[in-house]
């Protein structure tokens, strides 16, 4: 990143914020009060709000009908911490009068490739890779160009057929059946401020940090360069929620099969092994070992949650589909994995979240890691002073950029499955 020329690390640089109208475009820098832009790796695309205090009758002029579309670009000293995008105006919402002469109201934006998705259907055949549909929806469906979009690589083929959906749904949709090269059903689909993501969840853990996030105390002697590095506040969504782990089926459960074809039913136990096959985040995990009042492992209960699906698993054993079908056998579903996996991997992964406001940085983006350097606020040790149980790499699962009164903030949410450093004890 290159060293940054500001004198305060919440300034910003307007270039441009036109409201791009059938009548013309209109510079809005001067009547906006505050903009809102937001991403989350569970949601498919970008979104936002803007509030306008407008004192020209802008809203009785142009009637806000969807034609409307606004173009950001704004930028901190540097062209590598920038957000440069043209969004779609679909709604208008909390108008009042201020007084005689003005009125203030919301406007909503959203990426225009959601509005675009919401205006057609696929019923569409592929047989290839998830990652093969994915590619197509985002090239052929909604007109992306290549350096617009990243698909990751899943595995293996299917006949895959949409069921008339949108291509934002079937994207979606894709996402919940593909797997990794590890039978993992984590695959991603969505929009940050650098391009949309069809991508693992073990591809996103394995990123480097793009920056370390500093918890200290506040010095307004510091250097701009650090305190833009800074956490200015933080909150703890959620450390840990056992009961939560156990009824979502992180430790162990039981997927049933049934085939209406052959009339077989199949009983397959799910252990934490079978699922946590990745990598950690950080270099000390050490997963949950409870023992319960009937001297066996959280591991070992099965019981702890049942999935029931339609699954061609043991067609591989039918002497008439072999006979007469025998290439399906290589095409078909794996809902062994995704309708069983998918639930307990995210509610692994959102286990440890934190909330953390910074300056504002468009460098950071959902589908990012950063470090988070979190000291402990009481110690007993003053040559230990790491939050053993929160400090380490985390990833970004949603951003919002608040840009108001020569100010700009950066609101992160992180998640982790792992701390850097053993525990202390204590003394």
């Amino acid at each position: 990143m290159s060293t940054m020329d500001i004198s305060q690390t919440t300034q910003y640089k307007i270039k441009d914020m036109s409201l791009i109208t059938n009548y013309g475009n209109l510079d809005l820098r001067n009547i906006f009060v505050e903009l809102n832009i937001f991403d989350h790796i569970l949601q498919p695309c970008m979104s936002g709000t803007i509030l306008v205090k407008d004192a020209v009758g802008l809203s009785s002029i142009l009637k806000f009908d969807g034609s409307e579309y606004i173009k950001i670009d704004i930028s901190k000293d540097s062209d590598e911490l920038r957000i440069n995008k043209m969004f779609h105006i679909y709604k208008q919402t909390d108008k009042s009068s201020q007084n005689l002469n003005s009125e203030s109201y919301i406007l909503y934006f959203v990426s225009d490739e959601f509005v675009y998705s919401q205006q057609q259907t696929l019923n569409n055949y592929v047989q290839g890779t998830y990652s093969d549909m994915a590619e197509y929806v985002l090239s052929k469906k909604l007109k992306l160009e290549s350096s617009d979009y990243v698909v990751g690589n899943s595995f293996g083929v299917r006949k895959i057929v949409v069921p008339n959906l949108s291509p934002f749904e079937t994207l979606i949709w894709c996402s919940k059946r593909a797997i990794n090269d590890k039978n993992l059903s984590n695959f991603l689909f969505f929009e940050n401020s650098y391009r949309y993501n069809f991508v693992s969840l073990t591809d996103l853990k394995n990123q480097d940090t793009v920056m370390d996030i500093l918890f200290e105390p506040k010095n307004i002697n510091r250097e701009v360069s650090r305190e833009f590095f800074g956490a200015r506040d933080y909150e703890i969504i959620s450390q840990f929620d056992y009961l939560d782990s156990i009824v979502s089926g992180v430790y162990s459960g039981t997927f049933i099969g049934f085939d209406p074809l052959t009339r077989v039913i199949v009983q397959q136990n799910i252990s934490f092994d079978d699922m946590f096959k990745d990598k950690s985040m950080n270099k000390n995990y050490t997963p949950s070992q409870d023992t319960n009042k009937g001297g066996k492992f959280n591991t070992e209960m099965v019981g702890s949650r049942r999935v029931v699906y339609p699954t061609p698993i043991l067609r591989e054993n039918s002497a008439y589909i072999k006979n007469n079908d025998p290439s399906s056998l290589n095409l078909d579903e794996t809902p062994q994995y995704f309708s069983y996996q998918r639930k307990a991997l995210l509610t692994h992964i959102f286990s440890k979240r934190m909330k953390v406001a910074l300056p504002g940085n468009f460098l950071l983006t959902s589908g990012l890691n950063v470090n988070l350097k979190k000291q402990k606020t009481s110690t007993y040790d003053p040559e230990d002073t790491k939050d053993k149980t929160l400090y380490g790499k985390y990833l970004i699962v949603a951003t919002r950029h608040i840009i108001s009164n020569n100010k700009h903030d950066t609101i992160i949410e992180v998640v982790t499955d792992s701390v850097e450093d053993t525990p202390g004890k204590l003394k």
